[in-house]
C-alpha cells in the first residue's frame, strides 16, 4: 500500500546512533528473510553483502555527553553534518572472536539493576557500549580491560570487579603504621580461608599474613615508604592500592638572622627552628633560602627523628636593600610532606649600605636644676662615603623636659619626640649639627633620664639605607632649693651660700648653726636633700654633727 502523502507528517524526533542501527539490523532481517525466500524460489544464493547510507543530520551533544542525531527536514539545501554508514557482512567465524554465543545462559539484565550502581556510571558504561550485566562480565574478563573500563569511566576498580564478583581491595587502614607494624587491607571477594596460592605483595617483597577473611586481611608491612599493595591468588590477582604511609609533619617557626642590623657584603646567619610532628623519621631533607626566585643559600638536613625539634643554621650574603626571605623545606618535593605551608617561612629583611654615619650627643649643663634651660647638641659625621639624605630624631621624657626651640626647627614634634627629615647631603667626613633647648620641670627628687639621638633612614649616593647610628645623653635632673623647703629656710641658708640642694646634702651641721639653724633642723634639712638627691644626685653624704661643748 503507497502510504498517502496528503496525510500529516510525524514529528522529526531526535535519536541515537545506536537506535539507528538497531532500525537497520531489523530492516536487513526483514531483507535476509525475502531474500531466503527468492533464493530458495529461484535455485541461487542471495545476500546483501554490504550497505551505504549517507543521511544529512544536525547533531548535538546531551548533558551526559552522548551524540543525538536529527535527520533534516526536506526541501533543506545546506547541512553541517553528513552522516556516512557503511555496513559490511561480518562472518560467523568472525562474531565468534569476539562475544558468547548468543544461545548460552547469560544474564540480560540492565545494569541498573545493580545494587549500588548510581545512574552517572550506568550512562558513563553505556557510552562505551555496556548494557546489561553480561556485557559488562564479558568486557572485564582481564586485569588490563578492568584498569582500560576504570580508566575511561571514572568507577573505580573496586566497584566493577564487586560488581562481576571478582576479588577486589578498597581501602587500607592506619596510614600512620610504621615497618613491622600492621595494617589492615579491605576488600572483598578474597575468600572465608586464604586459599594456598594466596600471596600479600607489597612492593616487590611478600608480606607476612596475621589474619585472613573474605573482606579483611591484616599484613605486617615489609617495607618503608611508597608502594603498590595487591594480592595474588597464582591464575588470578586483586586491583592495586598505593601504599602511602602517613605523610611527614614537619613545621618551621622562629625565622630570624643573627646579626640584627646586617651590612651589604658581611656574612649573614640565618636561623630558624624545625620540628618533625610525626611519629616516623623525616629523611634527609633539603632547606633552601630565596630571594625573588633566586637562591640565597641552601643545605641538606640529617634526618630528623620522630617529634626531634632542630635549630637549622645558614650562611649568605646579600646586597643593600629590602628583602622577603623565603624559607622553603623540601623545594624538589623529595619527602612527603603532611602540609607544605607549614614547611615555609617568610622573613623581612633590611641589608643595610656599608656606607656609615657617626651621631654624637652633647650638653652644657648635665646635672641641671628643676626650671633650668638645657641646650642640647646633636652632630651627624659621615664615614667614608657621601651621604645622600640624613634624618634625625630625638626622643626625651616629656614628664622631665619642655620643648622650647631648636636650630635648624624640627620638622615634626610629639610629646617626647622631635623629628629632622633631612639634614641634607652630606660630604665624606663632615659634620652636621641640630640644637635644642629644653626646660627643666619641677620635680620633689633628683631624676636621672636621657635623650636618644638617632639617625634613622640615612641613605649613601646610591639611594642605600644605612645602618641606624645613635647616642644616648644622660642627665641628672636636680630638685629645686625652693621645691624641697619653705621660703624662709632658703632665705636663711642663702646666708651660708647655700642655694641649692646639692649644696644642702653636702652641708655640714656646723655650717647650718651658723645661719641660726638648731642642731635638729641641720639634721633634719641635710637629711631630706639627701633623700631628694638619692643614688641619682651622687654618693650619699653621712651627716656628723659637731656639738658644741657647753660652757663651764
Amino acid at each position: 500500500m503507497i502510504p498517502d502523502r496528503s496525510e500529516p507528517q510525524a514529528t522529526n524526533a531526535e535519536w541515537r546512533l545506536c537506535e539507528l542501527v538497531d532500525a537497520l539490523a531489523a530492516e536487513l532481517d526483514c531483507v535476509a528473510d525475502t531474500l531466503s525466500l527468492k533464493s530458495h524460489a529461484r535455485g541461487s544464493a542471495l545476500s546483501v553483502q554490504k550497505l551505504g547510507l549517507d543521511l544529512k543530520v544536525d547533531v548535538r551533544v546531551d548533558e551526559r555527553g552522548v551524540p543525538i542525531f536529527r535527520t533534516v527536514e526536506p526541501g533543506r539545501e545546506t547541512c553541517a553534518t553528513l552522516l556516512k554508514l557503511d555496513l559490511g557482512q561480518v562472518f560467523r567465524s568472525q562474531l565468534e572472536e569476539v562475544r558468547k554465543p548468543l544461545d548460552d545462559d547469560s544474564d540480560g539484565r540492565p545494569l541498573s539493576s545493580i545494587p549500588d550502581i548510581a545512574p552517572a556510571e550506568v550512562e558513563a558504561l553505556e557510552r562505551l557500549g555496556i548494557f546489561t550485566i553480561d556485557d559488562l562480565v564479558r568486557y572485564l574478563g582481564s586485569s588490563s580491560r578492568i584498569s582500560e573500563v576504570a580508566r575511561r569511566t571514572g568507577i573505580s576498580e573496586a566497584r566493577l570487579r564487586r560488581w562481576v564478583g571478582l576479588p577486589f581491595l578498597s581501602t587500607i587502614d592506619r596510614a600512620t603504621a610504621l615497618p613491622e607494624e600492621s595494617v589492615a587491607l579491605l576488600g572483598g571477594n578474597l575468600g572465608a580461608v586464604r586459599p594456598a596460592t594466596g600471596r600479600v605483595i607489597v612492593g616487590d617483597r611478600e608480606a607476612e599474613v596475621i589474619s585472613w577473611t573474605d573482606r579483611r586481611i591484616e599484613i605486617r608491612l615489609p617495607v618503608e615508604g611508597r608502594a603498590a599493595i595487591w594480592i595474588d591468588f597464582g591464575t588470578l590477582r586483586t586491583n592495586v592500592l598505593d601504599w602511602r604511609p602517613a605523610p611527614v609533619d614537619l613545621r618551621l617557626r622562629d625565622l630570624h638572622t643573627v646579626e640584627v642590623e646586617p651590612v651589604a657584603g658581611e656574612e649573614i646567619r640565618f636561623e630558624a627552628v624545625l620540628h618533625n610532628d610525626s611519629r616516623r623519621p623525616s629523611g634527609p631533607v633539603e632547606v633552601r633560602l630565596e630571594t625573588d626566585g633566586e637562591p640565597v643559600v641552601s643545605w641538606t638536613e640529617p634526618s630528623l627523628a620522630a617529634d626531634e625539634e632542630r635549630r637549622l643554621q645558614g650562611k649568605g650574603k646579600l646586597g643593600a636593600g629590602s628583602y622577603t626571605v623565603l624559607w622553603i623545606v623540601d623545594p624538589d618535593e623529595q619527602v612527603d610532606l603532611l602540609d607544605r605551608n607549614a614547611a615555609r617561612g617568610e622573613q623581612l629583611l633590611t641589608v643595610f649600605s656599608a656606607a656609615r654615619c657617626e651621631v654624637v650627643a652633647s650638653t652644657d649643663t648635665p646635672r641641671p636644676t628643676a626650671g633650668q634651660n638645657v641646650r642640647c647638641t646633636f652632630a651627624v659625621k659621615a664615614g667614608h662615603s657621601r651621604l645622600a639624605s640624613v634624618p634625625l630624631g630625638d626622643r626625651y621624657d616629656p614628664e622631665l623636659f619642655e620643648f622650647l626651640g631648636a636650630e635648624p626647627a624640627p620638622d615634626e614634634r610629639d610629646a617626647g619626640r622631635l623629628v629632622w627629615n633631612d639634614l641634607g647631603a652630606m660630604a665624606a667626613g663632615t659634620w652636621r649639627e641640630v640644637v635644642a633647648t629644653f626646660a627643666c620641670k619641677p620635680i620633689q627628687s633628683a631624676r636621672r633620664t636621657r635623650h636618644t639621638a638617632r639617625a634613622e633612614g640615612a641613605r649613601d649616593g646610591q639611594g642605600n639605607i644605612l645602618r641606624p647610628a645613635e647616642a644616648a645623653l644622660e642627665i641628672v635632673i636636680l630638685p629645686n632649693l625652693g621645691d624641697l623647703a619653705p621660703p624662709e629656710v632658703v632665705e636663711r641658708l642663702a646666708w651660708i651660700d647655700v642655694t641649692t640642694v646639692a649644696a644642702l646634702a653636702v652641708a655640714t651641721v656646723e655650717q647650718l648653726m651658723a645661719a641660726k639653724f638648731t642642731i635638729e633642723e641641720a639634721e633634719h634639712w641635710i637629711r631630706e636633700a639627701q633623700i631628694a638627691l638619692g643614688s641619682e644626685g651622687g654618693p650619699r653624704t653621712e651627716i656628723v654633727a659637731k656639738r658644741k661643748r657647753p660652757h663651764g
